[in-house]
C-alpha cells in the first residue's frame, strides 16, 4: 500500500494512508482528496492535542484553519503580529503560555465554537484604538462607581 506525503496542508508530518486519488491529467499528476475539511479538523485536532512542540508550520496550519489573520492571532495570545509572524517563520520559539492558549483556541473552534474567532476580532479592533476611554469614577453614599 502507497502512502501520500500531504505537504499541501502546511505540516511536512502528514502522511494519508487512503481516502484519496492519483490521476493522470495531461500527464501530469493530481491527488484528489476525500472529505478534507474532516481531514484538516482531524489534523488540527492531533497537532492541538499532541505532546510534542507545535512547530512553526502547524502554528500557521492551526491560524489558518481557525481563519484568523496573523494580526487576529496577535490580538488574541496578546502579542504584536510580527511575532507570529516570527514563529511560523521558525525565527523564534512560541513560549508555552500562548503555544497553550492556542491549542485551547483551536480545539474550542474545532468543536463549533465560532465565538473564539468573534473574540479574536473583537481583540484587534481593541488594539486598534488609539486609547483606552476615559473613566470617570464618583463617590456617594453607596461607595464609588463609574459615572454616568
Amino acid at each position: 500500500m502507497s502512502k501520500y506525503h500531504y505537504t499541501e496542508s502546511g505540516p511536512d508530518n502528514v502522511w494519508l494512508l487512503d481516502g484519496y486519488t492519483i490521476h493522470q491529467i495531461d500527464g501530469e499528476e493530481a491527488v484528489s482528496i476525500n472529505d478534507m475539511d474532516n481531514l484538516h479538523k482531524a489534523i488540527g485536532k492531533v497537532i492541538a492535542t499532541s505532546q510534542n512542540k507545535i512547530s512553526p508550520k502547524e502554528i500557521r496550519f492551526l491560524r489558518v484553519e481557525m481563519g484568523l489573520s496573523q494580526k487576529n492571532l496577535a490580538a488574541c495570545l496578546g502579542v504584536e503580529a510580527q511575532t507570529i509572524a516570527r514563529w511560523e517563520k521558525n525565527e523564534c520559539a512560541i513560549p508555552g503560555p500562548a503555544e497553550r492558549l492556542l491549542r485551547a483556541f483551536y480545539l474550542e473552534h474545532n468543536d463549533g465554537n465560532t465565538d473564539i474567532v468573534e473574540l479574536c476580532n473583537k481583540f484587534a479592533e481593541l488594539d486598534e484604538m488609539e486609547s483606552a476611554c476615559k473613566r470617570e469614577f464618583e463617590h456617594n453614599e453607596n461607595g464609588w462607581k463609574l459615572a454616568a
